[in-house]
Formats: C-alpha cells, structure tokens, sequence
C-alpha cells in the first residue's frame, strides 16, 4: 500500500483531534497521526470528532461532526444567516477582534 492510499483510506473516516491553530484560509489545523488536517470551522484549542472528506498528497480535509468538551474562547455566534453553507465569511464564529488579529497575522506573513 503506498502512502496515498493510505491517506485516501481516511476518507469518510471519523477521527478525534484537537485544532493546535489556523492556517491563512482561517481552518483549523490538526494532526492525525502525522498527517496534517485542516478543518473549517474549529479554532484553536477546541477538541472534535471529525469526518475526513478528502486526502491529497501532504494534507487532509475534514468537517467538524460535533465540538466536544469546551468552545474556545474566541468562538462567537455568526450573524450571518448563511455562514458555513457560502463559503464567502469563514471567520464569522470568531470573535471580530480575533478575526482582525488572524488577518493581521495572515498579512505581515505573506509581506515578509
């Protein structure tokens, strides 16, 4: 078995995993095991079950089936009606100054 099948066995998976930060598109960044796996919507510290939606090469991608145990403290309720379904607000379950801080941090990375 190569390591891409592998990492294609994953999908559909459940995994539980921890969010340790974001990345530039605002997705929380876990491990399972040693692969990466980015996950809209879970913010740092926050501990989920998972379902794994697809492999690539060097990463995965999942969606947040359920937050267990406590919401970070940035967590806030979106205002808008369609966050999560659009895609064009990822940040809106941030608190707006944290949201304005990942962007600040995202824009002085990309300028060095």
């Amino acid at each position: 078995m190569t390591k891409s099948d592998a990492r294609a066995g994953w999908v559909g998976q459940l995994a539980q995993v921890t969010a340790t930060r974001l990345n530039d598109d605002g997705d929380g960044v876990a491990k399972i095991g040693p692969l990466t796996v980015f996950v809209p919507q879970l913010l740092p510290g926050e501990f989920a079950q998972i379902r794994v939606t697809s492999a690539h090469r060097n990463f995965l991608r999942a969606e947040v089936v359920e937050i267990q145990g406590e919401f970070a403290q940035q967590r806030d309720e979106p205002v808008c009606p369609v966050f999560g379904r659009c895609g064009g607000c990822q940040l809106q379950h941030m608190e707006y100054a944290e949201q304005l801080e990942h962007k600040r941090q995202v824009t002085a990375g990309q300028l060095r």
